[in-house]
């Protein structure tokens, strides 16, 4: 069992009361990162990002979530050995379970980060990031199943072939095993009453 099922085990409290039975709500933080504040020309991208984040949520888990949407101007360049820009990234966020919101930093001006990947994630820190492309229409479709893929990383889940969650991103249908469902409702679960 990862933290977050040993936590949301803990919280379930005793047999019979799952802590599920009221409407669940989840924060989310996304930061569009752009050098300078010329670059943030994809912020409308990030919103139509998180508005179908925010869809896909509902629908397939059940869960509300509330997503805030800010830009930061830094030179941080999110390339090569994540170890040389997440004290950086540290700075800019902190979390701790119960505490503030999961940050999703989206580098606008890139199509990698770290070492070649569209994103990563450190779920003990609450930090995940992820490329930012650029302000063609295609692009919004991939950026929000960036975004889901990374925020599933946040709370717990690993890579499963066949869903949201598999390595390789593609364009195909999203699918959510019931196992995955229920993670991320009990994750919901918990943060949200941190």
């Amino acid at each position: 069992m990862n933290p977050i099922q040993i936590l949301a085990q803990l919280f379930r409290g005793p047999p019979g009361n799952d802590g599920l039975d009221a409407p669940l709500s989840l924060p989310l933080e996304l930061v569009l990162v752009a050098s300078d504040y010329g670059n943030l020309d994809r912020l409308p991208t990030v919103e139509a990002a998180a508005r179908a984040c925010k869809e896909w949520w509902r629908e397939n888990v059940g869960v509300n979530l509330k997503i805030s949407v800010r830009c930061l101007q830094s030179d941080l360049v999110p390339t090569g050995v994540y170890t040389d820009y997440l004290p950086a990234l540290r700075t800019l966020h902190h979390w701790e379970m119960g505490g503030q919101t999961p940050t999703v930093f989206i580098f606008s001006e890139y199509d990698r980060v770290g070492e070649g990947y569209l994103g990563g994630a450190f779920p003990a820190l609450g930090i995940a990031f992820t490329v930012g492309f650029g302000t063609a229409p295609w692009q919004e479709t991939l950026l929000w199943r960036i975004l889901l893929h990374e925020f599933g990383h946040l709370l717990g889940l690993d890579h499963v072939d066949g869903t949201f969650m598999r390595a390789e991103i593609e364009m195909g249908e999203f699918a959510i095993l019931p196992g995955q469902r229920e993670q991320l409702r009990l994750a919901a679960g918990y943060a949200g009453r941190g």
